[in-house]
């Protein structure tokens, strides 16, 4: 009989307890409001890593070639990949061939930082099997705005 009141009690907590915490966060205020700040001086760095696979990257590459804000350029590091000639064709692409394999994420992030070709504000560091909607950086660019200094995206 016990076992049985405990069994219910836990189920009932399991119920009751993602809607009471659902109904806490629709009354909590947002932090950051959904009004767009005009003037960003944001510019980001889209930074893109991958090892030896380097097709799984191009949606990414294209999802972030549509966004809306202006101020970003992507950076894609192709480590331990055989350069190809069948890399898109725009101003705010770069594609970054490795002379010897750097056989880690946090060695192609830094190759990466090194031959940035301007000065941004911000960088944000993508897997290469992440897709992104067309307002990712306005999102982001809204929480700097608001005094976030760290920014990590993910899904709802």
């Amino acid at each position: 009989m016990v076992i049985l009141e405990i069994f219910a009690t836990l189920c009932c907590f399991y119920l009751v307890f993602p809607f009471i915490t659902g109904l806490v966060a629709y009354f909590l205020p947002d932090p950051v409001k959904p009004v767009p700040v005009k003037d960003s001086n944001s510019d980001f760095a889209c930074v893109i890593t991958v090892y030896k696979e380097l097709g799984i990257a191009w949606p990414l590459v294209t999802a972030l070639l549509k966004q809306k804000y202006p101020h970003f350029r992507i950076y894609l590091v192709a480590d331990a990949v055989e350069p190809t000639s069948a890399v898109p064709s725009d101003p705010k692409f770069s594609l970054f061939f490795p002379t010897s394999p750097l056989n880690s994420k946090v060695a192609s992030l830094h190759y990466a930082l090194e031959r940035m070709e301007s000065t941004h504000t911000h960088v944000v560091v993508f897997d290469p099997d992440n897709l992104v909607p067309a307002h990712s950086l306005d999102v982001v660019d809204r929480y700097h705005q608001h005094g976030f200094a760290v920014v990590q995206i993910g899904r709802a």
